[in-house]
């Protein structure tokens, strides 16, 4: 006997609340995204694999250029630590703006900077290079041994730091920043020797040159006054100077060959001189034109007693 059973079809309540929807993190293999590319260490947002490679050639840069003594070029720190030249130089300018290193523009070399020098001091201080020294004094010298020794040992790391630094300081510094820095009080040297020799302020004139001389620098050392103006850039505009009797001072840069040839034209009779700077790489020229003015004796005071007849005392 066949019964037909008829599907019973059962109601489920459903949830009122709806179950939060639940995502997994999308990876994809082989992208930059979760591997960096030819390594197996994952990467994170900041990118940290490429930031410690920097660093750490950053790092290897500046220990090849302590092995080379401190002074090295662009090309000799590249090729010891294994990059490619430009790659190694926006390294080492970016050292240099953080003042790590210094950079001499005359010897195009690399060295440590100031901040190197400071780290250091502050790697050991005193306070805990004294325990250290006692302990070692004491552990190799007993009583009153130990720690004689541990004063001497102290007294000469204080000496050697105070000399460190005193040279770092009064000799390293101002020697940096002598060759960075230009000369404006050696040409108001010069300027003002002129000056009191014959030559008016407003016949004194500036040749620009690029990345050279600030004016107001200039008028400062030279004047004690920025009112002194007389700069010009362009070779032609050296015509303002005039072409009146009175003596003329120009200042140019040595490597200013069309200003050199412009005054040449100008003024004939003009003398040419170098003034040789104590800082290598900071000398300069004057052009002087002599005065073509004569003075009038007439003009003089009349000595005293002279209006008196010969006869009278």
């Amino acid at each position: 006997m066949l019964i037909n059973r008829r599907p019973v079809c059962r109601l489920q309540k459903l949830n009122p609340e709806p179950r939060p929807f639940v995502t997994r993190p999308l990876q994809h293999r082989g992208s930059n995204l979760s591997m960096a590319r030819g390594n197996r260490r994952p990467l994170d947002e900041g990118g940290s694999l490429a930031i410690s490679t920097t660093v750490r050639k950053a790092v290897n840069c500046m220990k090849e250029l302590a092995d080379l003594g401190g002074l090295a070029s662009a090309s000799e720190i590249a090729a010891r630590v294994g990059i490619s030249r430009p790659g190694a130089t926006r390294l080492l300018e970016t050292l240099v703006l953080t003042g790590l290193l210094s950079f001499d523009e005359a010897s195009k070399q690399y060295g440590f900077g100031l901040r190197v020098y400071e780290w250091g001091a502050l790697a050991n201080p005193t306070r805990r290079l004294m325990p250290i020294i006692r302990r070692e004094a004491v552990k190799h010298w007993p009583g009153w041994g130990g720690r004689i020794a541990a004063a001497a040992g102290l007294a000469v790391i204080v000496g050697s730091l105070a000399r460190t630094n005193f040279h770092d300081y009064f000799v390293t510094f101002r020697d940096q920043y002598d060759m960075s820095a230009t000369n404006p009080s050696e040409i108001g040297t010069v300027v003002r020797a002129f000056v009191a020799g014959g030559v008016s302020p407003d016949s004194v004139w500036l040749k620009g040159f690029p990345y050279w001389l600030d004016a107001r620098a200039v008028a400062l050392e030279s004047f004690d006054s920025f009112d002194w103006q007389n700069a010009v850039l362009d070779p032609e505009e050296l015509t303002r100077a005039g072409d009146d009797a009175r003596p003329k001072l120009f200042i140019v840069h040595i490597w200013d060959q069309p200003a050199i040839a412009k005054l040449r034209e100008l003024y004939p009779n003009g003398i040419l001189a170098n003034h040789t700077s104590p800082t290598p790489g900071k000398d300069f020229l004057t052009y002087f034109v002599p005065g073509a003015e004569d003075f009038d004796e007439n003009t003089l005071p009349t000595p005293p007693g002279a209006s008196l007849s010969p006869g009278r005392s």
